[in-house]
């Protein structure tokens, strides 16, 4: 089918790189709330594209639309209200807006499978970067603890060993913990985390909920980074972090900060293969 219409509305990089990427490929496509020199459409004008794409994340509060590129607040209701009964509606994460729209169709692109690891991988790239930046020592040698053994967990796992640092992986899952280990990673389960912390130079959180909370943040090296890759509120207890004077980094949409580009090939070939 070729006579589909896109418009991309809100996001960072990776939707500049898409509405790119879609022209290039001769696509009728639109973007708004991207720039603020963008073509808008009048306040009770409905969409008239069938697809529709949202960014990633579609949105931080649930409230309004992820639009960091512009000066400008856009309600979500304001979004998928204006969606016809005949477009498909691509979205970054679930919300009770997107499911009540009248869209035919709406599919989460963080639920493919494919886009979820390519995503991960850029993740992880990005968390070695954050690293070499916020640290004064090699990854080499290092002493890092990566806290979850999930796509991010496995993917940086195997990044950080090839680069020869000294990982160990805290993980609750006893299959998690053998993987890790056939890996090349020392493992714990998280009742141990608390007598491992001040040995690590480095932790890496990617468990999207509070796991280093004020009593396990005093146990950690007060030259540690301590990184945290999960959406928010995340795994770290910041204010506690910030009290004890800790480095601490919340690293949110790296892929989008980091490997735009790539990041927008990855979200076209899903929007393609889910549209063929």
């Amino acid at each position: 089918m070729n006579d589909y219409s896109y418009l991309i509305l809100g996001g960072d990089k990776r939707q500049l790189y898409l509405y790119d990427i879609l022209k290039s490929k001769n696509k009728n496509v639109k973007k708004i709330f991207l720039a603020d020199n963008d073509d808008e459409y009048g306040f009770d004008e409905n969409f008239k594209e069938n697809v529709i794409i949202l960014p990633i994340p579609s949105s931080i509060d649930g409230k309004n639309l992820y639009t960091p590129l512009i000066k400008k607040t856009v309600p979500l209701n304001s979004v998928t209200e204006r969606i016809s009964k005949d477009a498909v509606l691509f979205t970054g994460g679930e919300n009770p807006l997107f499911t009540a729209s009248k869209a035919k169709k709406v599919v989460n692109l963080l639920s493919s499978e494919t886009m979820t690891l390519k995503n991960a991988l850029a993740t992880s790239e990005a968390a070695i970067s954050i690293i070499i930046n916020n640290t004064s020592h090699t990854i080499f040698k290092s002493n890092i603890l990566v806290i979850g053994y999930g796509r991010i967990g496995e993917i940086i796992t195997d990044y950080l060993i090839g680069l020869n640092g000294k990982v160990s992986v805290c993980a609750r899952k006893d299959t998690a913990r053998v993987k890790a280990a056939l890996s090349g990673a020392e493992t714990f389960d998280f009742d141990m985390l608390d007598k491992f912390l001040p040995k690590f130079d480095v932790i890496i959180n990617t468990v999207p909920a509070l796991i280093l909370d004020k009593s396990e943040l005093q146990q950690i090296n007060k030259n540690a980074l301590v990184i945290d890759l999960a959406s928010k509120p995340g795994g770290i207890d910041f204010e506690a972090a910030k009290d004890l004077k800790l480095n601490t980094i919340h690293a949110l949409s790296l892929p989008g900060k980091y490997s735009p580009l790539s990041a927008a090939e990855y979200i076209y070939e899903t929007i393609e293969h889910t549209l063929t």
